[in-house]
């Protein structure tokens, strides 16, 4: 898993680290970009739901 992924070269300060911690980190920092994506997701349907109270957009319902 460590090889196939190319951590060691994407990041190379986590070489010598045990497997476990790695793993542990790599699935922390999907989980993030997730999060993120999800949080900017949200952020956007709020201001479009803020532009149709506003009159500046048509409502979608």
């Amino acid at each position: 898993l460590y090889a196939s992924l190319n951590i060691h070269t994407s990041f190379p300060e986590l070489l010598g680290l045990p497997l476990d911690l790695v793993r542990t980190l790599v699935i922390m920092r999907d989980l993030k970009i997730n999060i993120r994506g999800c949080a900017i997701e949200s952020f956007y349907e709020w201001e479009t739901l803020d532009r149709a109270v506003a009159g500046r957009r048509e409502p979608l319902g």
